[in-house]
């Protein structure tokens, strides 16, 4: 076997990386040829010049030289050296500096071999791992074959099967399954990701040679294949614990290092596992402790801080605490040099896109400006894979529209990295391209701690203001959320909290969410101090379209209309129904934040005359629903007793929200949230004076939008009065 380095003097792929290997079949020849001259490159100092001059003087049969460091790979082979040497280079100037750019282009021996009597052959040292290769010279008229030129290596490799080689995911189950699982986890979210993989040879057919899905084989109830090891219970905690587990997944055995959710564990299991928990060690887990270590040892540890400690369903943090969290970096502040701001944009920045506010917040700045509008999408390979998410979430909430593809350009990136994860130079293209930036992405999680969503939520919108300093000024519109009132300075407070109260008021702010939509609001305070253009925006439960009744399914209002449904019962409590149309919500702020005067004010986009519990529920069963008011405490207790006994319960992972109580406090989420207070919006309605921009009333006519659209996508079972209209 000969391998054939590329000819050619241009620094290329082909040149560089590419080679010939040519098969040379037939019996070996020996010929007595005197042993070669060995010379060492690097050890005997040669050069191209002494090689010459040593062949006019012994005109030797044959001259190897060992070790020639490959001019085309010698700085790669010392940039790894030196990046993984002790001494790291900082930056890649002195990473650039520090190498020393030497060897022998391979191109040069070819043209030596025009000038003396010599043939030239070239191959690698040893196994080519050090960048070096050796020169064979043998003079004409000298017959030789290959196997005589090019030396054989030494060390046999460790030869494989052939089947080894080829391309099939099916020889080792064991390693395609793991790799299955964190692709999905990439692509989908965490209850629908497969929890067994079953593997076969041939799909089952019909006659018709379609997938005969009937005949496909069930799971078994044994232990998926994992990326870890089974690693059997040891102590009787970890004993019980595991046979709970085999009880709520109806698998086994189950290890203790096992993850719940990659056994099959899904939300609306975490919530019989948590109770059978609570039942049988006498502890009130809160559900953050399960999805921070989701397994046996995870809980054996979490059950023995919990038995000595208060339970924090939502820990609460003081504002000093947070204040420290809310400093901008020193170097994100307008340039010296900033040009004026743009009023008619032609290009935009949009977080959010593919989420249901964001996905009405495009459609409108579409339809309003006739700008690009760049949008950040992450967890996308392509460009084209981020222009489909984007289409997908339009097309489901009935937003497409094909006429607008061309301006709609997908960003592959993630709010939680450094520079929104895009390389430096896109990055920096972006901010000399894009004129405004609204900011709506956020990870949207009630039970997650603030660390939990700190790199999206806080690092993410410092990265947005660092692109709004850059290159020109762009203004920044945020969407925060009412929930940075949900503390204990505002909680309970009669009456309507304002748009521009103060955030030291608040005292301790609960939840991780609530907690950083604080921090960023603080934050931005500090960037409307330095001169960098800010609206914020609050909005409070969106509800759905006016017109059409599209929902966001997998928010809290739907999850707490479907279990009010299903469990026949809602509490009697004091609290309001803050139903804000999101067509209404995504308009206001496209209008507002194209008035250059309100610059710098904060807009609560709350529905102004909000619709309180009691009559929401009239209104649900005037559509022939059977609901009953019943006190709080009873409905809690049903509430954990359909969970207990369903895994279809509404409220799914959001259960404790509503029968756990807050630390410090004798009250539920649910009573301390958002839709326990009042809030002004006089900014917002200023705002929208004279324009056709209104909310529209919470009435009969409204909820049968919505109802009409969850019914007829399957979301709720039509009453049997909604069937008859």
């Amino acid at each position: 076997m000969e391998i054939q380095i590329k000819r050619g003097r241009y620094q290329n792929e082909l040149t560089r990386y590419r080679y010939d290997v040519v098969l040379h079949l037939g019996k070996k020849t020996s010929l007595a040829i005197a042993n070669p001259l060995d010379l060492d490159w690097q050890q005997d100092n040669l050069t191209l010049t002494a090689i010459r001059e040593r062949i006019k003087e012994t005109n030797p049969e044959r001259l190897r030289i060992k070790r020639i460091p490959n001019a085309r790979m010698w700085g790669d082979i010392k940039a790894i050296e030196l990046l993984s040497g002790a001494h790291f280079r900082q930056t890649v100037g002195e990473l650039r500096s520090a190498i020393e750019l030497a060897g022998i282009e391979p191109e040069d021996w070819w043209s030596l071999q025009s000038e003396i009597p010599y043939k030239i052959y070239i191959t690698w040292s040893g196994d080519g791992a050090n960048g070096c290769y050796d020169a064979i010279l043998v003079r004409e008229g000298i017959e030789t074959t290959v196997n005589e030129v090019i030396p054989a290596i030494n060390t046999q490799p460790n030869l494989k099967p052939w089947y080894a080689y080829a391309n099939n995911p099916m020889q080792s189950k064991e390693a395609l399954v793991p790799k299955l699982r964190n692709f999905l986890k990439q692509k989908l979210p965490e209850y629908m990701i497969p929890s067994a993989f079953v593997f076969l040879d041939t799909f089952p057919l019909t006659p018709n040679g379609k997938v005969d899905r009937r005949s496909l084989p069930a799971p078994t109830q044994d232990r998926p294949i994992l990326a870890q090891e089974f690693v059997a219970p040891r102590t009787p905690v970890e004993k019980q614990l595991a046979d709970i587990w085999v009880q709520v997944l109806n698998v086994h055995p189950i290890g203790i290092r096992d993850n719940f959710f990659e056994l099959g564990g899904h939300s609306l299991l975490i919530m019989q596992l948590l109770s059978q928990l609570k039942d049988t060690f006498g502890v009130n887990l809160p559900l953050h402790s399960l999805l921070k270590n989701p397994t046996i040892v995870g809980i054996a540890e979490a059950i023995e801080t919990f038995r000595h400690s208060e339970v924090a369903l939502l820990e609460g943090i003081n504002v000093k605490d947070l204040q420290q969290e809310a400093i901008l970096e020193s170097s994100i502040c307008p340039l010296s040099n900033s040009t004026p701001l743009i009023t008619e944009p032609d290009a935009i920045f949009l977080t959010g896109a593919t989420g249901f506010l964001g996905a009405f917040l495009l459609d409108e700045l579409l339809h309003q400006t006739a700008a690009t509008i760049y949008c950040l999408v992450r967890n996308c390979n392509t460009s084209d894979e981020g222009k489909h998410k984007i289409q997908k979430n339009l097309k489901r909430y009935s937003l497409e529209n094909q006429s607008f593809n061309s301006r709609i350009i997908p960003i592959i990136g993630d709010l939680s990295q450094p520079l929104l994860g895009l390389e430096e130079q896109h990055f920096y293209y972006l901010a000399s391209e894009i004129d405004l930036i609204y900011h709506a992405g956020a990870d949207v999680n009630l039970l997650y701690p603030y660390p939990a969503l700190r790199a999206t939520n806080v690092q993410g919108t410092q990265e947005i203001l660092r692109l709004a300093t850059q290159i020109k000024l762009k203004p920044v519109h945020y969407v925060s959320s009412l929930g940075v009132f949900e503390s204990t300075g505002y909680s309970g407070k009669k009456r309507k909290i304002e748009e521009q109260d103060s955030l030291d008021d608040c005292e301790v702010v609960y939840g991780g969410y609530c907690q950083s939509k604080w921090v960023v609001e603080k934050m931005l305070e500090t960037a409307k101090s330095r001169g960098i253009p800010v609206i914020i925006y609050r909005p409070g439960m969106i509800s759905a379209h006016s017109q059409t009744g599209v929902f966001n399914t997998q928010d809290m209002l739907c999850r707490l209309i479907e279990q009010f449904i299903e469990q026949g019962s809602a509490p009697d409590l004091d609290i309001t129904i803050d139903m804000t149309p999101v067509d209404y919500v995504s308009r206001a702020i496209v209008y507002l934040s194209k008035q250059k005067e309100l610059l710098g004010q904060v807009f609560h986009l709350v529905h102004p005359q909000p619709l309180h519990l009691s009559n929401f529920v009239k209104e649900i069963c005037a559509l022939g629903y059977a609901i009953e008011l019943i006190e709080y405490s009873q409905w809690q207790s049903q509430l954990r007793k359909v969970a207990m006994n369903s895994q279809q319960t509404g409220l799914g992972v959001m259960l404790p929200l509503f029968t756990e109580q807050i630390p410090n406090s004798l009250l539920t989420y649910l009573e301390m949230t958002s839709m326990a207070m009042l809030f002004d919006c006089k900014n917002t309605l200023e705002g929208l004076n004279h324009t056709s921009i209104s909310c529209p009333p919470v009435d009969s006519q409204l909820i049968a939008t919505f109802f009409s659209y969850l019914t007829d996508n399957s979301f709720l079972t039509p009453s049997a009065f909604l069937k008859q209209t």
